[in-house]
C-alpha cells in the first residue's frame, strides 16, 4: 500500500523537476551581482557566491511556464463540499459508507481548495490515488478506526511533497526520515586553495598538511568539496555531499614528496547536536564587536509578540548603517512576508524602481505592489471553495461571486517582473540559516539573494516554501484534520525546493555559526573593533 503511494510520488516529483527547470530560457541578466565590498574575498569564494545566486529567466517565458502549474478550472462544475467541513478535528471511527463520504469531500476540497493540485499531478494523479484509497477502505472491517483511515489517506497522498500540506498534522514530505536528504561532512580535513592547487590538511595531525589533492573517488575533487570556513575564520573547503545515506566513504588520492598516496575518509551527519535555538522572537546582541540581529519568526499570535516584530522593522535603518552585520535566521519558523519586505525596504533605504520613481518603490502593499513583491511568481486560489475556507465560518461567503478569465479562472492573475536593479547595500551582511529555517524565513533568504554584499552561512533550510496561506479543516465523519495551502509561490526559475531548501554560500555547522561568522568578517573585512 505504501509502496504504491511512494512510487506515484517519485514519478510525479521527477516529472515536475524536469518539466520546470529545463524549459526556461535564461535572460541576459548577469549571474549574481555580488557587490563591490565582497571583492575583498578570495576569487574562488566570490565565484561560488555568484554561482549560488539565481538568474532571472525571460519574463514572458516564466509567466507562461508558471501558468502550467495552475489548474484550469471549469468553475460551473464546482460543488459545495466546503459547506460540510468541520472547523475542529476530532477522532471517530466510521462506517465504510461514512469513510467514502469523507473521501468524496476530501478530493473535492483538494481539487478546488488546494493550490498545489495541478503542481503535484492534477486530475490523473489524484484520481488514481482516490481509486487506491477506496480499495483500502473496501478491504478493512467496520467500523474503521480514525487512525487507520488517516494512515490510508496519508499513504495514498504521499506524492504530495508539500511541507504546508498535512493530514492529521503530518506532512507527506516528512513522513519518513528516509525520504529526507541530509548534509554529510568530515571536519577533520580541510582543503585549502593555493594558486591552481588544492592542499589537503588534517587538522589534528602533527604536520597538518598531507599533500596536494588530486582526485576523489577516481574523479575530479570538485563534486565533493563544499566552500566553508574553519575555526580561524579562513575560507577553506570541507568534504561534503547531500545524501539520503547515513555514512558515505570517499577515496582520496593526493601527492606528497613526489609520491602518490591514498586515504579513505568517512562522511557523516556532523551537526546532530544542533537543536532549535530557544530565544526571544527578536533581539540584537554583539559578537566580537559585530552586531547580531536575531529573528526567530515572522508571525504574530499567541506565541509571538507583535511589538518585537515592529521593533525588528524599526531597527532596520540603523542596522543598515553598520559596516558589518550578522542576521541570524536560524530556526526562523516563518510567518508573514510583509515583515520581510518591510525590513528590506527600510534596510535598503534607496532603490531605483522599475517605473523610475525617484525614491524607488521596493515594497508597497497591494494594490500598489513594489518591485520586490512582483519579482516572484505568486497566485492565490479564488474558487468558491477557497473563498469559503478562508472565512471563519463557511456560510459567511454564501453568494460570493467567483470571477476569472479563460486562463486564470479561479485564480488571481500572477504578475512577474524581475528587479530592475540589485538591491543596494553598503553593509557586509552575513545571513545565518539552518535546517529549522522554514517557510517565510526561507523566502527571506531568497529575497536577500537579490541584495548586494550578502553572504549566506550555515546548512540548507528545511524546504517548506512553495505553498502558503494554509487553512485547516476537518472531515465531517472521521474528524481527520486537513491543512490546505491556498496559494502557490515559486522563484523565477521555477525550481521546486520542497524538501531541499535553500543552500548556503558557505557550509558551516549551525551550532558554531555566530562565532565563525564573526571571525570570518574580521578576517576579510574592516568591521571596526
Amino acid at each position: 500500500m505504501r509502496g504504491r503511494g511512494v512510487a506515484s510520488r517519485m514519478a510525479v516529483f521527477g516529472w515536475l523537476v524536469w518539466g520546470t527547470v529545463v524549459m526556461l530560457a535564461v535572460s541576459s541578466v548577469p549571474a549574481g551581482a555580488v557587490g563591490d565590498l565582497l571583492e575583498e574575498l578570495p576569487p574562488r569564494l566570490i565565484e561560488h557566491i555568484r554561482e549560488n545566486r539565481p538568474v532571472d529567466p525571460d519574463p514572458e517565458e516564466v509567466r507562461n511556464a508558471f501558468r502550467e502549474h495552475l489548474y484550469p478550472y471549469e468553475l460551473e462544475q464546482e460543488g459545495d463540499a466546503w459547506q460540510r467541513v468541520l472547523r475542529k478535528p476530532h477522532q471517530s471511527a466510521t462506517s465504510r459508507q461514512e469513510a467514502l463520504q469523507d473521501i468524496d469531500i476530501l478530493f473535492e476540497l483538494l481539487k478546488y481548495g488546494y493550490a498545489g493540485y495541478q503542481l503535484f499531478g492534477g486530475d490523473a494523479t489524484f484520481s488514481k490515488a482516490r481509486e487506491l484509497l477506496e480499495e483500502d477502505v473496501a478491504r478493512v472491517g467496520e467500523p474503521i478506526p480514525h487512525l487507520a483511515l488517516s494512515s490510508f489517506i496519508s499513504n495514498q497522498l504521499s506524492f504530495v511533497q508539500d511541507g504546508h500540506f498535512s493530514i492529521d498534522g503530518r506532512s507527506p514530505l516528512f513522513a519518513s526520515p528516509r525520504d529526507r536528504s541530509t548534509y554529510l561532512t568530515n571536519l577533520q580535513y580541510e582543503v585549502r586553495p593555493a594558486n591552481d592547487e588544492l592542499l589537503l590538511y588534517h587538522v589534528r595531525e602533527d604536520h597538518g598538511i598531507l599533500g596536494t589533492l588530486v582526485a576523489v573517488n577516481d574523479g575530479p575533487p570538485d563534486a565533493y568539496l563544499k566552500p566553508s570556513v574553519n575555526r580561524e575564520g579562513e575560507f577553506v573547503y570541507h568534504f561534503g555531499i547531500v545524501s539520503d545515506e547515513t555514512v558515505v566513504r570517499l577515496d582520496l588520492l593526493f601527492e606528497a614528496d613526489g609520491d602518490e598516496h591514498t586515504r579513505q575518509v568517512g562522511l557523516t551527519q556532523f551537526d546532530r547536536r544542533h537543536q532549535r535555538p530557544q530565544a526571544e522572537l527578536y533581539t540584537v546582541k554583539e559578537q566580537e564587536g559585530i552586531r547580531v540581529a536575531v529573528c526567530r519568526a515572522l508571525a504574530t499570535g499567541d506565541l509571538c509578540d507583535e511589538e518585537q516584530l515592529d521593533n525588528f522593522v524599526d531597527d532596520a535603518p540603523a542596522l543598515g548603517e553598520e559596516p558589518c552585520l550578522i542576521l541570524d535566521l536560524r530556526s526562523n519558523r516563518g510567518g508573514s512576508l510583509r515583515y520581510v519586505y518591510e525590513w528590506l525596504d527600510a534596510f535598503v533605504r534607496a532603490y531605483n524602481s522599475q517605473d523610475s520613481t525617484p525614491s524607488g518603490v521596493l515594497y508597497a502593499e497591494d494594490p500598489i505592489a513594489g518591485d520586490l513583491t512582483r519579482s516572484v511568481l505568486t497566485a492565490h486560489l479564488r474558487t468558491r471553495t477557497a473563498l469559503a475556507l478562508q472565512e471563519s465560518r463557511a456560510n459567511d461567503v454564501e453568494g460570493v461571486p467567483v470571477t476569472g478569465n479563460s486562463v486564470h479562472a479561479g485564480w488571481t492573475i500572477p504578475k512577474y517582473q524581475p528587479l530592475a536593479n540589485t538591491m543596494p547595500n553598503d553593509t557586509v551582511l552575513v545571513v545565518l540559516i539552518d535546517p529549522y529555517t522554514t517557510s517565510a524565513g526561507e523566502w527571506f533568504v531568497s529575497a536577500l539573494w537579490r541584495m548586494e554584499n550578502v553572504i549566506i552561512i550555515g546548512y540548507p533550510t528545511r524546504g517548506v516554501l512553495t505553498t502558503g496561506r494554509t487553512v485547516r479543516v476537518a472531515l465531517p465523519n472521521s474528524g481527520i484534520a486537513v491543512a490546505l495551502p491556498q496559494s502557490i509561490r515559486m522563484e523565477p526559475n521555477l525550481d521546486l525546493r520542497e524538501g531541499r531548501g535553500v543552500a548556503p554560500d558557505l557550509w558551516v555547522e549551525p551550532r558554531r555559526a555566530v562565532e565563525t561568522a564573526a571571525r570570518f568578517l574580521h578576517k576579510y573585512f574592516d568591521c571596526g573593533e
